[in-house]
């Protein structure tokens, strides 16, 4: 039955298009690869104190790697957008007189998307004026010296790829300008009505003419970067760069490999804006490694049903460029969909007589599905077999130390080679993709000829009648393989955690303090600036903990498992009562499952479980290091003290053992002024040099008072992340009283977690313990430390009542023999491994309660109080005083 056109139109007034609408089926569980030097999860900084000479650079890649990420959402508004127009309804005749109404609802409608696309216009002519001025920075020569890292140069690159994909994607969309057409023309009959619509109609145009216009984005990015003054030699640096990593295979993962070859042929066309600049840019690289490299790769995936083809791309941007267009040996090569299928065979990889390899058999899986299956079982019998030798090593005492080490550095190994081979099938995935996208079929051959006329899409033609049978049991054999590799990684992640990271240091110590010290001094010999790069690979991971540690857990994993709370939350009873002790302990867990009644909400658990993980073991991680690194500071100010004229007084503190200069500076200066009174001393400067080294040595003996500490630094960015989400996960109590029966805090949702957890273990006790481990219940008693919650949680966690109820009930079977201990005898069989299971529970969360006592002490306490006018006072903080108990005489004093 036909929807009747009045409905459709009053339909359109409460029709929104919103964004980050909830999944059908949420992401998978994603392996994390981007361990490599070439990209920045973190955010680069300098230290105030000491300030290197990479500050610019380090300026410089934060907003990059910025406008990258915002880049990126906006490519996926643009790859997610579909037409509206189909979507609207067409009024008969009979109801002409409803058109004015019909041309408003559709303005408004499609005045939404526009907006959209007004804003991705005006991020890109941004994006565009800030890489064009980080590249005109090392436009001279003398700036090319010190010029950008690799990291800088890859951050760059990555921009660039971000516009020509939003490039390419507007190009590809033919339903941006169908949709723009009818917004401009429901403009034009609404605006009639409206008053100074001058400026809107020059933006409209403004945003025609960059619809309309194809590779606008990199015209406009042309004309940024030679506004001013020209970039032709960081552009060809750029160049060098590419065609190097493109060559020697410096790419470790295929994205960033992809991402060179889809910038390279861009590149090459924005340096060779005039004769001039091509000369010298084919001084530096010969012409044959370019064609090479496009006649190598002449598809190139960018998105899952989007290709790109360089020889494309510079063959539509040479009519923009007209230097670019006398460049006949790059515009002849022919693309991908112009090699006719009888040519396949004759049209090589390159110039080289000693391998000869076709497209079809670089591109297509079925032609290396048996090496990849060859590898797949290969590596699944070596990782299997390094699984069970660390289980071994686990459960032995004692072994061997070079034993332990050989077995920990395999599994290194086996690990790395792991991500190597996803990153490889994976990318394998791509290019057959984008292989068969770029060539339909013209004929579907397994069509009967009853069926000779039917007519296909397009689609089908590139993804149902493109591929054979074979192809696609390739292909779903090495998606099987992929998932296969990942989940099997993904399993034994905290087998193999520890193992990882011991060999990880080892691997960075031998680095540190036996090749760098060796390759510094042969820096210094020979004066060259090479140490520098070589630091610049470890900028990531010296910065992991000050960054990515404080930074996700306070921030991005709280943030990420507030909404789960909040399902937890609603989940919840309105009342919540104390366990009836008259229950006994099968009465009391009878209750505690009634209370929480979390049937369907089983995957918010996981997600908040796996979060509090993630939050935990990065506190506790800190935790270990702080103890280490306060370790090896007492050790090191416990040497140098007497050096500095340090010693302890009287009341624990530091006394200065006189008013002047340290012991090691009066030592030097006076070694050095009898020196130079000597009338032989031949340089009398150097010794005043020394004297001056000696007091900027003592300065740096005396900076080690004054260090914090790595764990009081993540607590406060934790409390701070907290901060946001207080009234959310500690509501003020109406009354101005505990709550104790209402209450749905965080305490309660840790406590409901927590006994249901304790449960689970019981059941399954290895696998989930040694999946979970302490984690939770560190970052729980964090959370609720700093929430100041702790004494809510003490008094009214369920296993905490509930071990209160068994040790009331073990305290009968002490009494003699009567019906009342009997029964108490006969609770408690089958209870003992959850008893003992929340005993160290408790245990665990009061030496985390203690630790955060310690290093986080609450100054400003929380309460609540009462006028005299009998209204509650919210979150009043009074300063933590001396207990009078501690004031009071002592006894015989």
């Amino acid at each position: 039955m036909a929807i009747p056109v009045e409905e459709a139109i009053a339909a359109l007034s409460t029709f929104s298009l919103e964004d980050e609408q909830p999944n059908v089926q949420g992401l998978a569980i994603l392996l994390s690869t981007e361990r490599c030097a070439t990209s920045s999860p973190i955010e680069f900084g300098d230290v105030a104190a000491y300030r290197l000479s990479l500050a610019e650079d380090t300026k410089a890649i934060n907003q990059l790697n910025t406008l990258i990420h915002e880049g990126r959402e906006m490519a996926s508004l643009l790859y997610t957008y579909r037409s509206c127009v189909k979507a609207l309804p067409q009024l008969p005749d009979s109801m002409k007189h409803n058109q004015a109404e019909l041309y408003l609802e559709t303005y408004q409608v499609l005045d939404l998307e526009m907006s959209r696309l007004r804003e991705i216009q005006r991020w890109q002519a941004s994006a565009a004026s800030k890489l064009a001025a980080d590249m005109q920075r090392f436009s001279r020569p003398e700036r090319l010296m010190n010029g950008p890292t690799i990291t800088h140069f890859w951050s760059m690159l990555k921009l660039l790829d971000v516009l020509v994909q939003l490039d390419h994607l507007k190009n590809a969309k033919a339903s941006i300008p169908n949709d723009f057409s009818w917004y401009k023309r429901t403009f034009t009959q609404v605006s009639a009505q409206w008053q100074d619509t001058d400026s809107m109609r020059e933006e409209l145009d403004d945003l025609q003419i960059f619809l309309s216009t194809r590779w606008a984005i990199l015209l406009n990015l042309h004309a940024e970067m030679f506004r001013t003054n020209t970039v032709e030699d960081i552009l060809q640096v750029l160049i060098v760069f590419c065609v190097e990593s493109l060559e020697l295979d410096f790419a470790l993962l295929f994205p960033e490999r992809h991402t060179l070859l889809r910038v390279l042929p861009v590149l090459v066309v924005l340096a060779t804006s005039s004769e001039k600049e091509s000369e010298s840019l084919y001084k530096r690289v010969k012409i044959n490694r370019l064609l090479n490299i496009f006649k190598n790769d002449p598809v190139i995936p960018a998105f899952p049903d989007l290709h790109l083809s360089p020889v494309a791309i510079m063959k539509e941007l040479s009519m923009y460029f007209q230097s670019f267009s006398s460049q006949t040996r790059l515009l002849t090569l022919p693309g991908p969909h112009e090699i006719p299928a009888k040519e396949l065979q004759e049209y090589p990889f390159n110039n080289s007589s000693i391998l000869l390899f076709f497209y079809i058999r670089h591109y297509l899986i079925v032609n290396h599905i048996g090496s990849i299956r060859a590898e797949h079982d290969d590596f699944s019998i070596r990782f299997a077999s390094a699984l069970n030798q660390i289980v071994v090593l686990k459960s032995t005492d004692g072994a061997d130390s070079e034993w332990s080490r050989e077995v920990k550095g395999n599994i290194y190994d086996l690990v790395v080679e792991g991500f190597q081979l996803l990153s490889r099938w994976t990318g394998r995935v791509w290019e057959q993709c984008a292989w068969k996208f770029s060539r339909p079929c013209k004929e579907p051959a397994s069509v009967g000829s009853h069926q000779s006329s039917t007519t296909f899409f397009d689609y089908e033609k590139v993804v149902r009648w493109n591929y054979t049978a074979d192809e696609r049991k390739a292909l779903l054999e090495v998606i099987g393989y992929i998932k296969s590799v990942g989940l099997m990684m993904e399993r034994c992640d905290t087998l193999v955690a520890d193992a990882l990271w011991e060999t990880i240091h080892a691997e960075v110590q031998d680095f540190v303090q036996d090749r760098l010290d060796t390759m510094l001094r042969t820096t210094f010999r020979k004066k060259k600036d090479l140490s520098r790069h070589f630091l610049l690979i470890f900028i990531p991971s010296l910065n992991l903990v000050g960054c990515v540690c404080l930074n996700n857990c306070s921030i991005e994993k709280i943030t990420a498992i507030v909404p789960r709370i909040a399902g937890l939350q609603e989940a919840l009873p309105k009342s919540i009562g104390l366990l009836p002790f008259d229950g006994g302990i099968a009465g009391c867990q009878k209750f505690i499952h009634e209370q929480l009644t979390w049937g369907a909400k089983s995957e918010l658990k996981t997600e908040v479980l796996h979060g509090l993980k993630e939050i935990g073991s990065a506190l506790y991680w800190l935790s270990l290091l702080d103890t280490v690194l306060r370790q090896t500071e007492t050790t090191q100010f416990m040497q140098t003290s007497m050096w500095s004229g340090l010693h302890p007084g009287a009341d624990g503190q530091l006394k200065q053992s006189n008013n002047g200069d340290s012991p090691l500076v009066n030592l030097f200066k006076s070694a050095s002024s009898a020196i130079m009174s000597n009338p032989s001393c031949i340089n009398p400067s150097s010794f005043v040099v020394m004297s001056k080294q000696a007091e900027a040595a003592d300065l740096l003996y005396r900076s080690k008072l004054s260090t914090g500490s790595v764990l009081e630094y993540a607590l406060a960015f934790v409390s701070a992340a907290l901060d946001r989400h207080y009234s959310k996960w500690s509501a003020t109590p109406k009354t101005g009283f505990i709550d104790i029966t209402t209450s749905k805090d965080f305490y309660r949702i840790f406590s409901g977690l927590q006994f249901e957890y304790l449960e689970t273990t019981i059941l399954d006790g290895s696998r989930r313990h040694e999946f979970l481990g302490d984690s939770v219940a560190w970052a729980g008693c964090t959370i609720i430390y700093l929430l100041g919650q702790q004494q809510h949680f003490e008094l009214f966690d369920f296993s905490y009542q509930f071990l209160n109820v068994a040790e009331v009930e073990s305290a009968t079977t002490i009494l003699p023999f009567s019906s009342d201990r009997a029964k108490a005898i006969n609770s408690l069989q089958g209870y003992e491994n959850l008893l003992e299971a929340m005993k160290k529970a408790r245990r665990l969360n009061n030496h985390v309660f203690s630790m955060l006592r310690a290093r986080c002490p609450l100054e400003d306490k929380t309460a609540c109080a009462i006028k005299q006018s009998g209204a509650p006072l919210h979150r009043v903080r009074f300063v933590n005083t001396v207990s009078a108990f501690e004031t009071l005489p002592q006894k015989g004093a």
